[in-house]
């Protein structure tokens, strides 16, 4: 239960490693960016935060998404705080410097292209405070061994 005027965004994953398949599904929250050989699809299902709504209304425009994955597959989570991230000219870092940040060190393992992503995001800001969280899980597909 919320306050009144509250309410929470969240994606929600679950990757069956037997199957090779995540069901996705999202409330309201940014859309999870999929990289798949060298290109970006952003998975954007259907969803409202928790708390704008009651439970039946809510129920009703959720919606899930399931993805076979494979080897090398990338999965990013992220809050608005990447995107929004702005400098001293109040020029914000956006979606597509993070779509082509991921896509450049798609060959890296998940912790590098993480670590780069946010040191990405250090640069454009500079000097300029930070105004918003930043939360960033990259989850890369490897081989089983």
């Amino acid at each position: 239960k919320l306050e009144k005027n509250f309410f929470v965004t969240t994606n929600l994953a679950l990757f069956d490693l037997k199957s090779k398949k995540m069901k996705i599904a999202r409330a309201g929250h940014n859309p999870v960016l999929f990289i798949r050989d060298k290109k970006c699809v952003i998975l954007k299902s259907n969803g409202m935060g928790l708390g704008l709504d009651n439970e039946s209304i809510f129920n009703e425009y959720l919606e899930e998404i399931e993805i076979e994955f494979k080897e090398n597959d990338l999965f990013v989570f992220y809050t608005d705080g990447l995107i929004e991230a702005m400098n001293s000219k109040k020029e914000e870092f956006g979606l597509n410097r993070i779509i082509n940040n991921v896509l450049i060190n798609s060959y890296k393992e998940s912790k590098s292209i993480n670590e780069n992503l946010i040191k990405e995001i250090k640069l454009h800001r500079a000097d300029a405070e930070q105004n918003d969280d930043i939360s960033l899980v990259i989850i890369k597909i490897k081989q089983e061994e």
